[in-house]
């Protein structure tokens, strides 16, 4: 066996939803241990979820490339299976002398320079992010240690210089000591500004970038709104409370699954220029996560009675606050309710592969004309955001038309 076929190199994975990078947050596994296939390397944080990446060869773990806290775009290097060291430098030294040769003709004995010794290649994902420049990172490299002496001290971990640790790792000994008060009085200050400058993780930093190619992007965004009468809805969900624990949320996300089954333009998704429909309605719900919302799914919402809902939601909302996996790829709509909040009507960016996004205000009183008389009633107001490409107008209509018929008359839910 050549040395060549001895040598696996594993790449940062694409785990769909649009990934171009990840964050190597743990190794699961250290240098020199046998893996087999399936077993967890270590977990990557994309700007959706926090993945765990099983292992799609075994072998013998020869080199971590990339370490803990270290951003990889999709398919570069980021670790080496071989069967020995030996067998790992002759690859990349090879791979080197390929790269290097083209690059200059042979010089002539006479004016050859002194040889020096080419470092083995590394991915240019981790060769560009020197200890010196840690600025340029997404995420503090700093141990759980270092931040928790740097938090005793009064210490801005933001302002610290890199540390001695592998690739300008900050540790627990390179935080300065606290400055006493003696030597606080004696340093002159002017009045600063009353926030911190925090880097931002590779999940907040998504959002930044995601509404720009948004608006930016050739996919066009349409937005419909509706307010309806709130009150046969708030009704339904006092009843069903009592039966099965649901929320307003879970009737909405009940309607919204039954009604996408009437329409199957929303029921399809574009992807590299054709539309794939899907058979089924798979609901996502936005929840609050650590960073920015989280959007577990709920798949086949059409085929389950609002108990199974309930405990369906409850099932999927639990996973994706403690950080479990969860598949975005086949989710069709999203309902964002922020009623919670007070907040009346808002919309939301779509964010790919859905086709839509559903949100949802407070409940309010407003003053109505019913049949020629002012009556007090409570409102809610809801508005329909679509991919144009794939919805247009007159569908996005009749799909809240259909969707208000079935939350304001009861008849139209089937609750079991």
């Amino acid at each position: 066996m050549s040395a060549t076929t001895e040598v696996v190199p594993l790449v940062m994975p694409d785990f769909g939803n649009s990934m171009e990078e990840g964050v190597i947050l743990d190794w699961k596994v250290q240098v020199g241990e046998t893996i087999r296939v399936g077993d967890v390397l270590c977990e990557v944080e994309t700007d959706k979820a926090v993945m765990e990446y099983e292992a799609p060869h075994g072998g013998r773990l020869a080199r971590i490339v990339a370490h803990a806290n270290t951003v990889v775009p999709v398919r570069e290097v980021i670790a080496y299976l071989a069967e020995s060291d030996e067998a790992l430098e002759a690859v990349l030294q090879t791979e080197t002398e390929a790269v290097a040769s083209p690059q200059s003709p042979p010089d002539s004995p006479s004016s050859a320079p002194p040889a020096t010794t080419t470092p083995p290649a590394v991915p240019s994902a981790v060769s560009q992010r020197s200890p010196q420049s840690h600025g340029a990172d997404r995420r503090l490299k700093i141990s759980p240690a270092a931040r928790m002496v740097a938090s005793q001290r009064g210490i801005d971990v933001s302002n610290l210089e890199p540390g001695s640790g592998p690739h300008g790792r900050i540790l627990s000994s390179d935080v300065p000591p606290p400055v006493s008060p003696d030597q606080a009085a004696e340093i002159t200050t002017s009045p600063s500004p009353t926030f911190s400058h925090l880097e931002m993780t590779h999940m907040q930093g998504t959002p930044a970038s995601e509404p720009r190619g948004a608006w930016q992007s050739s996919t066009p965004q349409l937005s419909l709104q509706m307010t309806i009468d709130a009150a046969p809805l708030l009704a339904k969900c006092r009843e069903q409370e009592r039966e099965c624990g649901c929320t307003l949320t879970d009737l909405i996300v009940l309607a919204s699954g039954q009604t996408l089954m009437e329409f199957p333009a929303l029921r399809s998704q574009l992807q590299q220029n054709s539309l794939i429909q899907l058979p089924q309605a798979n609901v996502g719900i936005a929840v609050e996560g650590n960073e920015k919302y989280l959007t577990p799914v709920i798949s086949g919402v059409n085929r389950l009675s609002l108990p199974q809902l309930v405990t369906e939601t409850k099932r999927v909302i639990s996973q994706a606050k403690v950080g479990e996996q969860f598949d975005t790829s086949a989710r069709l709509l999203t309902i964002f309710d922020l009623g919670m909040f007070g907040v009346e009507k808002f919309s939301a960016v779509i964010t790919p592969p859905e086709t839509a996004i559903l949100t949802v205000g407070t409940v309010r009183e407003k003053i109505v004309v019913d049949h020629g008389s002012m009556r007090p009633a409570q409102v809610m107001t809801m508005t329909l955001s679509v991919n144009h490409q794939i919805v247009n107008g007159f569908v996005a209509a009749r799909f809240l038309s259909s969707l208000r018929k079935k939350l304001t008359a009861s008849p139209c839910i089937d609750f079991e």
